[in-house]
């Protein structure tokens, strides 16, 4: 089944910008769609910073999520925070009320993750899904999470991470080293998520462990610059 939202309209529905799967391997094709170049700068004082919400969905029908999923959402949300100089606090609300949204589908999909802008106006606003399913990944990578759990979090914490990215306002690039790389510009996928996984002992490394290379520090910090 695919995930419901809210008034129970479906995925499909939401025409996403998908990250689908291609010559075996998903890969992340939703940054042109939420936005082809970084946004203006959105103004926000040091003393005044930006407040946004956001809800994080509780998991896939079919349970392919974990509540522990939850966890590596917002994880992946406060990296993005740690890294913008002040220029935005997250504070979590009702799904109605939030401007960011994640929730979970299963593989039923074929993707990764996809994101959608919702709103108009400078300020972030947007509907993330993440697929928490490794089967969709090829019979070596479901074998390779199956015998490393810690290697399945940081798949789904990385997706989070790249497709909160584009909520934010990011855009895809070619650089290897950025999370919001596009897969579809070739490149070692699985080293990809590899090498984050060597930097990681046990999972409650990963939220001091950001994953985002400077270039993408740069780019958020660009996109919510001080005035």
């Amino acid at each position: 089944m695919r995930l419901s939202i809210g008034t129970g309209r479906r995925l499909a529905a939401l025409a996403l910008a998908a990250c689908l799967l291609a010559a075996g391997h998903p890969v992340w094709s939703g940054g042109t769609v939420v936005t082809a170049t970084a946004r203006p700068g959105v103004q926000a004082s040091p003393r005044a910073p930006l407040r946004l919400t956001y809800f994080i969905g509780t998991g896939a029908v079919d349970g392919t999520a974990r509540q522990s999923d939850r966890e590596l959402a917002t994880w992946a949300l406060e990296a993005w925070q740690r890294n913008v100089d002040g220029a935005f606090t997250l504070e979590a609300a009702p799904e109605r009320e939030a401007d960011l949204r994640l929730y979970w589908v299963s593989n039923d999909a074929s993707l990764y993750g996809q994101a959608r802008r919702t709103g108009t106006g400078d300020r972030p606003q947007a509907v993330v899904v993440v697929n928490p399913d490794m089967n969709g990944l090829g019979p070596v990578m479901a074998a390779r999470t199956t015998a490393d759990p810690l290697l399945r979090d940081v798949i789904v914490y990385l997706t989070c991470l790249h497709e909160l990215g584009h909520a934010l306002g990011l855009a895809h690039t070619d650089d290897f080293a950025d999370i919001m790389y596009t897969f579809g510009a070739g490149g070692d996928i699985v080293e990809y998520f590899d090498r984050y996984r060597r930097q990681l002992m046990r999972r409650a490394d990963i939220a001091s462990v950001s994953g985002l290379s400077p270039q993408d520090v740069t780019t958020i910090r660009t996109i919510f610059r001080q005035p």
